[in-house]
């Protein structure tokens, strides 16, 4: 199978206004440790990507758009289960590439939230994992994806 590492972008038509996106970028391009500062808890130094690289970006319908840090518990002790979803309504043969090829990685992402405050989730080590659906609801295809992750702390904020 070819590899594709492309955007996912709207059509435009049902869902014309407001679109929400995140940036990704497989965990193994990001070329040095991702350093919180101490005193403040954020990612403060830019994140550079291996080989000139880019991140991807994923854009989704307004209405379909989540992100949850939802708190756990077990007997090793208590950790954050990451997750984020949303609905694209571009279903290409080369959207659908695209997505088979990310699947196969984990993924360090940059989350705008709707208060216009931007987060950084996974880093070197553990990244987000991708899964996408198809399917015809009221007569239009929808194609949704979901990401998702555990990790031992919140994701820190990202002031770059």
């Amino acid at each position: 199978m070819k590899r594709s590492y492309n955007n996912i972008n709207p059509s435009f038509g049902p869902y014309s206004k407001g679109i929400c996106k995140i940036l990704i970028a497989p965990r193994e391009w990001v070329q040095d440790a991702i350093i919180k500062d101490f005193e403040t808890g954020k990612v403060v130094d830019a994140i550079i990507l291996t080989d000139a690289r880019q991140f991807i970006e994923l854009q989704f319908t307004p209405e379909s758009y989540s992100y949850e840090e939802k708190p756990k518990g077990s007997k090793a002790g208590s950790y954050y289960e990451i997750s984020l979803e949303g609905i694209a309504n571009n279903i290409t043969a080369e959207t659908l590439l695209t997505l088979e090829t990310l699947r196969h990685h984990e993924f360090v992402a940059i989350i705008f939230t709707k208060d216009n405050l931007q987060k950084l989730v996974g880093d070197n080590e553990t990244g987000l994992r991708l899964v996408f659906g198809n399917k015809e609801d009221d007569n239009k295809q929808v194609l949704s994806i979901a990401m998702a992750m555990e990790n031992e702390c919140m994701a820190p904020v990202y002031e770059v």
